[in-house]
Parts: structure tokens; sequence; C-alpha cells
């Protein structure tokens, strides 16, 4: 769903007509509050968002989405524990795990966000997008030896991935390290040519 398309205004329609129809049904709660929050309606969306918690307090989904709503509005100790509530309805979720780690370097718990990372790579390590973001948490840390093997273990699991060679050859150049960072710019222009 897409601000400025005739599709956000009648998914809206079409999920406020489904809870008035059957006001229990926590998807289309949680689904409106993602319409909401595409059509910039935040306080509507948080709204769409507790009414799924109210139904069904372990529903993973709405308390994934609140925790990015509320980020989003800078309520990250709020967001911290939504997402946290999101975890323990559904563990290892790695979408979720993410967004927890972020909010909690926004919140100023860097060492934290990186603990929850490493936590899920020791049950679920070919996770890529977990490599990258971890990578970057170090990387804000200034701790970029460890930021590198992050990259470089990502590209382990996906040599393909565009956004970790971006990131492990921009870091790479930064450091110096031109042999290093020439090859992985080189693979990333393999990957978008120009």
């Amino acid at each position: 769903l897409e601000r400025g398309t005739g599709a956000l205004p009648a998914a809206i329609a079409a999920y406020e007509h489904a809870v008035a129809l059957r006001p229990t049904y926590k998807q289309a709660h949680n689904n409106l509050g993602v319409a909401y929050a595409a059509a910039g309606r935040a306080a509507d969306a948080e709204a769409s968002y507790r009414r799924a918690i109210a139904i069904d307090a372990h529903y993973a989904p709405a308390w994934l989405n609140l925790g990015q709503q509320l980020a989003s509005a800078g309520r990250t100790d709020e967001a911290v524990v939504a997402l946290r509530r999101a975890l323990t309805a559904r563990p290892a979720h790695v979408e979720t795990t993410i967004e927890l780690a972020r909010a909690l370097v926004t919140f100023g718990r860097a060492d934290e966000g990186a603990r929850e990372l490493r936590a899920l790579l020791v049950i679920s390590p070919r996770q890529v997008a977990v490599w990258r973001e971890l990578g970057a948490i170090e990387e804000s840390r200034g701790r970029s030896a460890e930021a590198l093997d992050a990259w470089r273990r990502g590209l382990e699991v996906d040599p393909d991935d565009v956004a970790t060679l971006r990131r492990l050859g921009a870091l790479e150049l930064r450091l110096g390290h031109l042999p290093q960072a020439r090859v992985a710019l080189e693979d990333l222009l393999d990957h978008q040519p120009a």
C-alpha cells in the first residue's frame, strides 16, 4: 500500500468494513493499522494494532507493527516493550529481532541491540539480514573490525547480497584497505552494472 494510489483508500474502506462486520477479526484490525500507517494516520494505526492485541495478546504481527509505529513516533521505550512482546509470541523472528535491535540502538542501548542479533545468529546463522544489521550496529559504535567481520560472514551466506557488498566496500575504502575495497566494490558492480 502506498500513498497517492487509489488502492490505499480502498484498502482502508475494506478493512474498516471488515472490522465493522466482525469486530473480533484481529487480522483485519492489524491490516487496517498497516493501511492507516501508510496513509500517515499514526494515531489510528496505533489504535488498530492495539485492538488486534486486545483480541489476542499473543498476536505477534500486531505487536511487531505496534513496535514499528511507536519507534517511528520516537516512543522508543514503548517500542522496545512491544517488540519484546512480539518476540515472546514468535521467538527468533528475524524482522522483529532486527526492529528490536534498531530500537535499542536508538534508545542508546547498542550493546543490548548487538546482543539480541548475536543471540539470533547462534540459533539461525544463515540470516544475511541479521549479519548486515549487526555490522551496521558495530560500525555505528566505531567497531570497524567487528563490522567487517559481520558483513563478511553475511556474504558467506549470500555472496550476492548487494546491500552488504556496498557496506563492506565502503568501510574497507574508508579504512584505506584498498585491495579489499576493490574486491567488494567490483563484486557490487557485477550485481549493479552502470
